[in-house]
């Protein structure tokens, strides 16, 4: 029986082949090591393209309502810092008006209304801050003030509801101004929007909304009890004690009636924050899904690409010997 022997130049041929073949595979499997993708995906294969821009896409929406929950969690935080000053404002001085009042000494009266004045700078202060160059509380017109000057304010206050000659009158023509549709605070004080900023997308299906507007009116309210008490520091009412007085009284009894207001503005925002966080934690946990879906797809268990490696080495290794060992024989190497 003959045997099938394979020529010299069929050997060689064959041997630069598995050479190839084996440095080829060499080369993917440190190349998938490398960037943890498989070669599928490095080489665009058709359907999981497909798969990939899909994953790729839902994770584009999940930045971009994370960007928006951030944003708005920041809007939320700048609100919430706002409607604090202005609560720590009037904290002590609806006490301090309603003491002066019913006390109606003429110093202390004086001293609470002069008190009342600054703390509107700080109130209005307040009402006009800003977050990332946006005003808190001006509506769609985030690029200007969201209300006038205290001083401001005052002046025209003072100019439009004339003298007065009682705590009575004072109070309903303040009242007026600040409440009534078309008065003086809508065409002179408040300088925002009519309309509100529109609620932010967090996440797939769910908005949130934590903005408010100086004209809202518990704050309205809230101007209108500092604004009774500051007037007297312009000197309204002056000359009559027991009108002062009652008119420090009534303006603290309305912004400590305010102060629960405020609570409940604050309220109202803190809600739309946990809102917010909740929105973001599911992003989270989205983009985390679609990370590990994308890695199913595209990665590699790098132990067995190691182990694979380490293999095709030794293959070569062993290709290598072998080729060495038949270019040294000879005539005498083989009768040996």
């Amino acid at each position: 029986m003959s045997a099938l022997s394979i020529g010299d130049l069929a050997l060689g041929y064959q041997s630069r082949l598995f050479n190839t073949r084996v440095r080829s595979e060499l080369s993917a499997l440190g190349q998938e090591l490398a960037t943890g993708t498989s070669r599928q995906a490095a080489a665009g294969n058709g359907p999981l393209q497909g798969a990939l821009a899909g994953i790729a896409h839902g994770m584009t929406m999940v930045r971009t309502h994370d960007a928006a929950a951030a944003e708005a969690a920041q809007f939320a935080r700048a609100t919430q810092a706002a409607l604090g000053t202005i609560q720590h404002a009037g904290g002590a001085l609806g006490a301090a008006l309603v003491m002066a009042g019913t006390g109606g000494a003429a110093a202390q009266v004086d001293a609470a209304a002069t008190d009342a004045r600054a703390r509107l700078g700080s109130v209005v202060s307040a009402l006009n801050a800003r977050d990332a160059g946006r005003a808190l509380f001006a509506g769609t017109a985030t690029d200007g003030a969201a209300i006038a000057g205290a001083d401001v304010l005052l002046a025209q206050l003072a100019a439009d509801i004339g003298p007065q000659t009682s705590a009575a009158g004072l109070a309903a023509a303040v009242d007026d101004w600040f409440t009534a549709p078309g008065g003086g605070f809508e065409t002179h004080a408040y300088l925002g929007a009519d309309t509100g900023l529109s609620p932010v997308s967090i996440a797939p299906g769910q908005t949130a909304d934590p903005a408010l507007r100086a004209d809202d009116p518990a704050l309205r309210d809230l101007l209108a009890g500092y604004a009774t008490a500051a007037l007297l520091d312009l000197g309204v009412l002056d000359g009559r004690a027991e009108e002062r007085a009652a008119a420090v009284l009534g303006a603290g009894t309305r912004i400590m009636a305010g102060d629960a207001a405020l609570a409940t503005l604050g309220a109202r925002v803190g809600r739309e924050e946990a809102r917010i966080e909740e929105a973001a934690a599911a992003n989270a946990a989205e983009a985390a899904a679609l990370e590990e879906a994308r890695a199913a797809l595209v990665g590699v268990d790098a132990y067995r690409t190691a182990t694979a490696l380490t293999e095709a080495e030794a293959q070569l290794e062993t290709l290598y010997a072998v080729t060495a060992r038949l270019s040294r024989l000879s005539l005498t190497e083989f009768l040996r």
